[in-house]
């Protein structure tokens, strides 16, 4: 016959071959006594390990039930079958890697493992009088009482039995009670006791003036009847049902509907619903017969774990910690007792078995997460819909004026640039001109190669690098007149993926960095940029970004793809160029995914700029 092992013997099978059953020391011949020839055995070898301080793979034996039922792994005492007992497999060494104790010279000889064996084949008789008992102090364990009332000097300060407990505890410290308040402290203190907001003027000139001996019963009692009573007091039940009105972890995403769950608390404080019955419905509302729509939201108690909806997350991962959060948040709640312990090894403190930590997670492991929907009535229904129609009718009337004054504001801007660009030049008589670099080389990321164009302009021909810096060296063609700009044209190509000029798969780019540098003492020297303009900005990559200094920014022109546009980078200070003198010009492209120039030129600028700077 084969027998099934306990999970936590079961491998150490696959690599070690048991004794058998004549290997194993013999079963002592004498009938065992609990008290005279197991209890002392226990006690010198297991207790350190597996008694009252410490449970061990939650196994204890100074317990008798602890002891029968086992530890973690299962039982490991079975009556009338030493051979096959765990027990008497671990001390008796079957596999040394699991053999208990396990290590120093307390090991148990041939005869006390021979008394354990008898004691199991005569059916391990354990006498009640000889297991120590559970003792726990902690007060989740302890059966409400009713305590006597003390009794106190002062009676005449007295009005109820609860001021006797107050009472009784001043006294005892020599303590007397305070006066009693006034009138106007005494309503500020109901009202943020008992919901949370501060009474108004004309509430306290009422209650101070009202003379009649159940003035302060009235505003208790219309106080309790105040819907604010339950968004005062239902708060601390949410916070322990760690209420939330977003998933948590990296998105955070909002849970429109989780107010719906809020105000079921407020309701059942407001209503003054029973604590079994408030359990009830939320612990398994949905399992009640003919259960209604609001005993169902009930459940939502269950649905406040954190959600973690981030790409490449493996969801069985996160849905298992939401049943451990379950099994967590009910143990804190309703037994008043931290069961996370228990996850990873049992209680060390609390007589709580990894065992039994996951029987309660396996009653949780067996729910699946629905939605419903759960409305007050039709007519609200309705109310919603038609005011969420007459609200987005009016977002869309603000986001079309929005949109208009924007779009007429951008074409007074570029008609206001042009005039004063046509008036500048006209009055100038240094019109700006633009000068082709000589002698320019070119250095692209990865062995890229472009193809120099009769225009000047350079055309990507071998495409291998998806980011990277290009390099441009050159010598001015100008050298009778001060540089004051140097102008980049990123020129759209039929040979490029959507016209270009870059090379994404649309024709964008995103140009991270431009700078110039110049030849000084032999080294080369980058020139402060003090402004530059573009024909075309994407929203949220202006040209601004390509001189900010940040490798993560730049300068895109998207919708405005297929179309050549320009740049141009105006110096701080004009410099003047010899015809021997080299300049290099950097252009940084961080973004990746092809989003690179694939066609471009560069020509530096002379003359009066058209704009002050």
């Amino acid at each position: 016959m084969v027998r099934s092992l306990p999970a936590g013997l079961f491998l150490s099978c696959l690599f070690t071959i048991a004794l058998t059953a004549a290997e194993l020391p013999p079963a002592a011949e004498q009938e065992i006594d609990f008290a005279r020839d197991i209890k002392p055995i226990f006690a010198k070898h297991c207790l350190q390990c597996h008694g009252p301080d410490a449970q061990e793979g939650g196994f204890r034996v100074d317990v008798k039930q602890n002891a029968l039922d086992g530890g973690d792994t299962g039982k490991v005492i079975l009556p009338k079958e030493s051979h096959i007992s765990p027990l008497i497999e671990r001390v008796a060494a079957v596999d040394p890697e699991l053999m208990m104790p396990p290590e120093g010279e307390d090991l148990l000889t041939k005869e006390q493992v021979g008394l354990l064996r008898a004691w199991i084949d005569q059916g391990a008789i354990w006498p009640d009088t000889e297991s120590a008992k559970v003792e726990v102090d902690h007060w989740a364990f302890k059966p409400i009482t009713r305590p006597e009332v003390p009794a106190v000097t002062h009676q005449d300060w007295v009005k109820n039995e609860i001021d006797h407990f107050v009472l009784s505890k001043l006294e005892s410290k020599e303590l007397t009670p305070s006066p009693e308040a006034d009138r106007y402290t005494l309503i500020r203190r109901l009202y943020l006791d008992l919901i949370g907001l501060a009474p108004t003027p004309e509430e306290i000139d009422a209650f101070v003036n009202d003379e009649s001996p159940e003035a302060y019963e009235k505003i208790v009692d219309h106080l309790l009847a105040s819907p604010h009573f339950g968004e005062r007091w239902g708060r601390h039940w949410l916070d322990m049902a760690r209420y939330a009105d977003s998933d948590g972890y990296e998105k955070d995403n909002p849970r429109p509907n989780a107010w719906r769950y809020r105000d079921w608390v407020i309701n059942a404080v407001n209503e003054d619903m029973p604590y079994d019955q408030f359990t009830r419905e939320q612990l398994a509302g949905d399992l009640i017969d003919n259960a209604s729509k609001m005993q169902q939201l009930a459940t939502a108690f269950h649905r406040q774990t954190l959600t973690n909806t981030e790409g490449g997350t493996d969801q069985e991962q996160w849905r298992v910690e939401a049943v451990f959060d379950r099994v967590e948040t009910t143990g804190a709640i309703w037994l008043g007792l931290t069961v996370g312990c228990a996850r990873c090894h049992s209680h060390k403190y609390d007589p709580i078995a990894q065992r039994e930590y996951y029987q309660l997670f396996a009653y949780f492991n067996n729910g699946d997460e629905t939605t419903t929907d759960v409305v007050k009535s039709e007519a609200a229904v309705q109310e919603y819909e038609k005011n969420k129609a007459d609200f987005d009718q009016k977002v869309s009337s603000l986001e079309s004026e929005l949109k208009a004054a924007k779009e007429s504001s951008a074409a007074q801007q570029t008609e206001w640039e042009a005039a004063i660009h046509q008036k500048i030049a006209a009055e100038s008589n240094n019109p700006l001109q633009y000068h082709p670099l000589a002698n320019e080389t070119i250095i692209a990321p990865e062995e890229d190669t472009f193809d120099k164009l009769e225009d000047g302009s350079w055309l990507a021909k071998t495409r291998r690098a998806e980011q990277g810096q290009y390099k441009i060296t050159a010598n001015s063609a100008v050298t009778d007149k001060p540089v004051v700009a140097v102008r980049l044209e990123a020129i759209a190509d039929d040979s490029l993926p959507g016209k270009g000029p870059g090379l994404a798969g649309y024709g964008n780019f995103v140009l991270s960095e431009f700078r110039l540098l110049r030849n000084i003492n032999g080294q080369p020297t980058p020139l402060q940029i003090s402004s530059v303009t573009a024909d075309h900005n994407q929203e949220g990559y202006h040209v601004n970004a390509s001189i900010d200094g940040k490798a993560d920014t730049g300068w895109a022109i998207k919708p405005e793809y297929g179309k050549s546009h320009q740049a141009t980078y105006v110096l701080a200070e004009p410099i003047t160029l010899t015809a021997d003198e080299q300049i290099s010009i950097e252009l940084d492209q961080n973004y990746g995914t092809n989003h690179i120039l694939g066609r471009f030129k560069l020509t530096l600028v002379t003359g009066t700029l058209p704009i002050a700077h």
